[in-house]
C-alpha cells in the first residue's frame, strides 16, 4: 500500500459523503487534515474517524456504457468545438477554390448561426493548424463574462 493511497480528492470525498466539494475544503482546513497539491487539485488524507463513515471506495462499473454519459455542459462545449471545426473546414474549402481570403472570411462568418467574426475565424484556423481539433476547444480559466456589481469605475466609484 502506497502512502498516496490514503490521499483523496475533495470531489471523491464529497461524492461519498453526499456534500459539496467546498464543504470538504472547509472541513479539511478547519480540522487541519494533511494535504498535498497535485496540479490544481488538493488531495486530503481523511482522518480515521471520517474514513469509517466514508466506507469502501466505489468500484468502477465493468464494461461501462456506450455511448458514455455526457453532461449537458460538456455536450454544449463539444458542440461549440464542432461548429468551429465546420467553420474552419468551410473556410479552407473556399480558400482552396480560389476565393479571396477576406471575401471567404466574410462569407463563412455570415453562414453560421453562432455569428463568428472574421477575426475569430482567423484565430480558429491558426489554432486548428497548430493544435488540431483540440485547439478549437475553449480554454477559459476562471469566471468569464460580465461580473456582477454594476458600473464601477476606477477606485470603486460609480460614474455619474
Amino acid at each position: 500500500m502506497n502512502a498516496t493511497d490514503n490521499f483523496q480528492s475533495a470531489r471523491q470525498i464529497a461524492l461519498r459523503l453526499g456534500i459539496y466539494k467546498k464543504a470538504v475544503h472547509r472541513m479539511a482546513r478547519r480540522e487541519q487534515w494533511s494535504v498535498r497539491k497535485v496540479g490544481n487539485h488538493f488531495l486530503y488524507r481523511v482522518p480515521l474517524s471520517l474514513r469509517r463513515r466514508l466506507g469502501p471506495p466505489a468500484q468502477p462499473a465493468s464494461g461501462g456504457t456506450f455511448p458514455p454519459a455526457i453532461s449537458p455542459v460538456e455536450r454544449a462545449r463539444l458542440r461549440r468545438t464542432w461548429f468551429r471545426f465546420e467553420a474552419v473546414c468551410t473556410l479552407e474549402d473556399l480558400l482552396a477554390s480560389g476565393m479571396p481570403a477576406e471575401r471567404a472570411l466574410l462569407q463563412v462568418a455570415g453562414m453560421f448561426s453562432f455569428s463568428a467574426s472574421p477575426t475569430s475565424l482567423r484565430k480558429w484556423q491558426a489554432a486548428y493548424r497548430d493544435h488540431g481539433f483540440g485547439g478549437l476547444q475553449e480554454h477559459k480559466a476562471g469566471r468569464v463574462g460580465r461580473k456582477p456589481g454594476g458600473r464601477a469605475t476606477r477606485r470603486g466609484r460609480v460614474a455619474a
